[in-house]
């Protein structure tokens, strides 16, 4: 046993990312191909992958990573609920009063 250097890593991280994605291939798996679908170009899945590992490396900053993927995980099931009553709808509903305020103001102050 022994302590992996970075580099190799990196390569085992590729290597194991490259045989997922050739098993959701295979399988012709329904949400992969819709995700493939999404997020990628007549080019390949190169781009993908880039954001797997980026979204990889920012969960494992997390001080409990997994508990932290389960919670987010929650906050985007919004099957059961409204979108406006989601963390994500609130924060848009915000974005858009403000902007309308401030479009408002501006209204006001040009016809002073």
């Amino acid at each position: 046993m022994r302590i992996a250097e970075s580099t190799e890593i990196e390569i085992l991280k590729e290597e194991i990312l490259e045989d997922i994605f050739e098993e959701k291939y295979e399988k012709q798996d329904k949400d992969f191909l819709n995700l493939i679908d999404k997020y990628t170009s007549y080019k390949g899945d190169d781009i993908l992958k880039e954001i797997t590992l980026k979204i990889y490396l920012y969960i494992q900053s997390m001080p409990f990573p997994e508990q932290w993927l389960e919670e987010k995980i929650k906050e985007f099931n919004i099957k059961n609920t409204s979108f406006e009553k989601t963390i994500w709808g609130e924060i848009l509903i915000k974005i858009v009063k403000d902007e309308l305020e401030d479009r408002n103001i501006k209204i006001k102050k040009s016809i002073k």
